[in-house]
């Protein structure tokens, strides 16, 4: 009999996931929406107070932000579906959490249709994850 290794209980999956999906959108969002900001400004020849600055850089960094969590909950939604029906569970948690993050993300906006679908189907993706590992006794 093969070994399983003792899953994570849900909260710590669906809190781990989520902060994954935070970080990764956050942080390739932010650095490219502060770039595009700082560019555009320059490229206009406007010159921006520092709080113009940052909110209009805060906005473009939550909308960028959104498309890119969105991607990478696909991924990872993808990548938990396929870890699954291997029977591997550390996957778990970035496809629930990081699903859920990239759907509530581009939900909260107005998104294109293209980046709602990705975050749906990621959700969906580390929903049936997660019900498989369920089956199996691992949740």
């Amino acid at each position: 009999r093969r070994s399983v290794p003792p899953a994570m209980p849900l909260d710590k999956k669906w809190t781990s996931g989520m902060v994954v999906g935070c970080v990764n959108g956050a942080a390739l969002g932010s650095s490219w929406g502060a770039f595009s900001a700082v560019d555009d400004a320059v490229r206009d020849g406007t010159r921006l107070r520092s709080a113009q600055m940052a909110r209009l850089a805060f906005s473009n960094a939550w909308r960028v932000g959104g498309y890119t969590t969105a991607v990478v909950a696909a991924y990872t939604g993808a990548s938990g579906f396929t870890q699954q029906i291997r029977g591997v569970d550390d996957w778990v948690n970035y496809a629930w959490g990081g699903g859920a993050m990239g759907f509530v993300l581009q939900y909260g906006q107005k998104p294109l249709v293209v980046a709602r679908t990705v975050g749906v189907a990621a959700t969906a993706a580390g929903a049936v994850g997660y019900l498989i590992q369920r089956r199996a006794g691992r949740g």
